[in-house]
């Protein structure tokens, strides 16, 4: 029995094939936009994961000692205690740094790390590529929850096997296809391929494929190794996140890591190689160094309102390998090896920090807080829902097919109605409560994405749209006044966001505002046409004071700055007739 590891068997290049897939996680976190592929670092834990808890498993069947009560009992000392002590960290240090909302979530993602279920949590939220889960502190326990709902079952079908005598080799294989052919099936559905168990299943079963075979007398096969490395610098090569993944690029990394195990501890890379001391150390402790990086790049983004400087991306891998050291030899080695069983110990506690996370989370992000004072005014940074029960009264839907429908009734008999596009939308709330308070009633009809435009010629369905709702308005004396909002460059010129080409040259773009311009005049309304809205390139949350934030931006724009951004697109609007600007 190994003294670093506790079990028999010990390969130290399975060690250094982790320190391999941890620092490319560790490293693709850090600096994203270099080490692009680093992500696939959960494969290869996946493969090799399946690999040791499959041979492990069908050693002890063999020599009649496996029990499930043994199996997770070893699965509680290995997972609880480095787990605990991060999700409390987390926990606590998000009590001195986060607004209630982001307590309340977070508290939601620690009763979801304790239930083993932060994919299912994760998979109801967002994507793991997008730009809300870089804010999630425990959004990287997604693949833990994976990998022991996979034990949950795994363990009982080997028993089975064993049991019926039923080839084991069979079954995992069929379970494997099937698994991979759901992976295939729903690569459309990026974030339910992503964090589905079953959809992820393989790549564990890659690894317990390889223990079955491996239990199989054969000649050495030291040669696997490099096809295998091959496949893994290939997968960081050609891998990029924009790519859906998992997905067949998933084969890449997971099948070059079930090679370069099935080379054995005798291949040379493996042996020259993965079994030098630095990398068998960093081997080591992988586990508590993934728990932990992550929070900390997710506070310091939190913290930080610009890109994170270098120097503090180094820093913070630094904390991270300090953390791991620590918690490796003074948390998880004494309670994984020591002599007093402490499993109840650890689920106590793992209950009880599940119940903390959720009276975090129903207690709206436990509002007592000294953190709690500074303003959560997140929401106000949202959109209101698209319709409301006032709208669809004043208009059917029949009558003005818009997506966007809201009314704003403040008992006046004069109505301003605001038309146009999803700037209309966003413009709504303070245009009604600014109307509102002057007694004017005020309605929202618009279509994301449409310019409310009356063009020449063949007809699509924005213009389709438009002149319907230009119809419905027609017929309300109530309407005195129209508000025509559009995302004007965006529909003129090539876009600064979207990269679109431009819907309208300039010349059709005056004649076709001019147009519905004119046709809400002919029946007695007055027109006004309203600018597009600065853009700011800014994300907003960026400009909240908070708990220890630094502020590192000036969080204004410069009118000359956006002027110019405007220019053009100002000089064809100034051809418009007959409207307020």
């Amino acid at each position: 029995m190994n003294l670093r590891t506790g079990h028999p068997g010990y390969r130290a290049d399975i060690d250094g094939l982790r320190a391999l897939a941890v620092v490319a996680v560790v490293a693709f976190h850090a600096f994203p936009e270099s080490i692009r592929a680093g992500f696939i670092g959960v494969d290869v834990f996946f493969v090799i994961s399946g690999f040791l808890i499959t041979q492990l498993i069908l050693r002890e069947q063999a020599a009649g000692t496996f029990t499930f009560t043994g199996f997770y009992r070893r699965r509680i000392r290995r997972i609880l205690p480095a787990l605990l002590v991060v999700l409390a960290a987390t926990w606590l240090f998000g009590w001195v740094a986060l607004l209630p909302s982001e307590y309340a979530e977070l508290g939601r993602h620690v009763a979801g790390a304790a239930g083993f279920a932060s994919n299912f949590v994760l998979w109801q939220e967002s994507s793991y590529f997008d730009g809300d889960g870089a804010l999630k502190p425990l959004l990287h326990l997604w693949s833990l929850a994976i990998e022991e709902q996979f034990y949950l079952v795994w363990p009982l079908l080997l028993w089975l096997c064993w049991r019926k005598r039923a080839s084991v080799a069979g079954v995992a294989l069929l379970i494997l296809l099937a698994s991979l052919a759901a992976n295939f099936l729903l690569r459309e559905e990026r974030v339910i391929d992503f964090y589905a168990p079953f959809t992820r299943f393989w790549e564990l079963l890659v690894g317990a494929t390889v223990a079955i075979a491996m239990l199989q007398p054969s000649r050495p096969m030291g040669w696997l190794c490099w096809p295998g490395l091959g496949l893994l610098i290939l997968a960081m090569l050609l891998i990029t996140p924009s790519m859906p993944y998992p997905g067949a690029l998933a084969l890449l990394p997971t099948i070059g890591t079930a090679l370069m195990i099935a080379a054995g501890a005798s291949g040379w890379l493996n042996r020259m190689l993965l079994s030098r001391p630095l990398l068998v150390g960093i081997g080591l402790i992988s586990y508590p160094l993934y728990l932990w990086h992550w929070p900390l790049f997710a506070y310091a983004d939190i913290l930080f309102t610009t890109s994170l400087p270098v120097a503090l991306r180094w820093g913070l891998i630094g904390a991270a390998l300090l953390l791991a050291i620590v918690t490796y030899r003074y948390v998880e080695r004494p309670l994984r090896f020591g002599p007093t069983p402490r499993e109840g110990r650890l689920m106590l506690a793992l209950i009880a920090i599940g119940i903390v996370g959720l009276t975090t989370q129903w207690s709206g992000g436990l509002t007592a807080r000294p953190a709690a004072r500074y303003i959560d005014n997140r929401a106000e940074l949202s959109r209101l829902s698209d319709r409301n029960d006032a709208c669809l009264q004043y208009f059917k839907p029949a009558e003005a097919p818009a997506i966007y429908c809201r009314y704003h009734d403040a008992g006046g008999d004069t109505t301003v109605a605001l038309i146009g596009d999803s700037f209309a939308h966003v413009s709504y709330p303070g245009i009604a409560e600014l109307l509102g308070a002057r007694g004017m009633n005020v309605l929202l009809l618009g279509n994301p994405g449409c310019p409310t435009f009356l063009p020449p010629g063949e007809p699509d369905e924005c213009t389709h749209q438009t002149r319907q709702l230009v119809s419905a308005l027609d017929a309300r004396t109530d309407v005195r006044e129209v508000m025509i909002f559009t995302r004007g460059p965006h529909y003129l010129e090539e876009d600064a966001f979207a990269k679109t080409p431009p819907r309208f040259p300039g010349p059709q773009f005056v004649a076709s505002l001019q147009a519905t311009i004119d046709r809400l005049r002919a029946h007695g309304k007055t027109v006004s046409y309203v600018l597009e809205n600065p853009q700011t390139f800014i994300q907003p949350e960026s400009c909240i004071p908070r708990p220890l934030r630094h502020i590192t931006r000036a969080c204004t724009l410069p009118r000359a700055e956006v002027e110019a951004q405007q220019a053009d697109y100002r000089r064809w609007v100034g051809r418009i007739n007959h409207a307020r600007i």
